[in-house]
C-alpha cells in the first residue's frame, strides 16, 4: 500500500513536471465542456483502463505469441493475490510495476491536452476504487 502510494504519487510529481516544463499540451480554461465530458467520462474511462491492465498481467492462454501475461502474473499481480485475508487495503497492495500500469490511467486525459485537474482527480478517483473493489466481500 505505501508503495503504491509513492508510485502514483511519483506520477503526478512527473505530470506536473511535464506541465511546468510546456512537455505537455493542456487546456487552459477549466470551465470548458472539455473538462465537462472528462469529468463525466472519468468512470468509464478508469474501468475500461483497469479492464485491459488487469488483463495484461493474467496469463493468456494463447501459444500464438509469447504469454506476456503469464510473465507478468508471475513476477507482478500475484502479490496482489497473496493477500489471503483481503481487507480494503489488499486493492492497493500491488508490486510497483502494478501499481505503475494501475496508475497510468491519469495519463490518458493528460495525453491529450485537458485541463490539468482533470489527471489530478482521476488519481483520488482510482485509488478508493481499488479499496472498495477488492473488500473481501462478493457483490450480490
Amino acid at each position: 500500500t505505501f508503495i503504491s502510494t509513492l508510485v502514483a504519487s511519483a506520477i503526478e510529481v512527473a505530470y506536473l513536471h511535464m506541465l511546468a516544463n510546456h512537455v505537455l499540451p493542456w487546456e487552459p480554461v477549466l470551465f470548458s465542456l472539455s473538462t465537462l465530458v472528462w469529468l463525466l467520462l472519468m468512470n468509464y474511462i478508469r474501468l475500461g483502463h483497469f479492464y485491459f491492465v488487469h488483463r495484461l498481467i493474467h496469463p493468456w492462454k494463447t501459444t500464438a505469441i509469447p504469454d506476456l501475461g503469464e510473465i507478468l502474473y508471475k513476477h507482478v499481480h500475484s502479490l496482489h493475490h497473496k493477500s489471503y485475508n483481503p481487507t480494503t487495503f489488499s486493492g492497493i497492495s500491488m508490486h510497483p510495476v502494478e501499481s505503475f500500469l494501475y496508475y497510468t490511467v491519469m495519463c490518458v486525459p493528460a495525453l491529450f491536452g485537458c485541463h490539468p485537474i482533470i489527471p489530478m482527480l482521476y488519481k483520488p478517483d482510482a485509488t478508493p476504487a481499488a479499496l472498495c473493489g477488492t473488500d473481501g466481500f462478493g457483490e450480490p
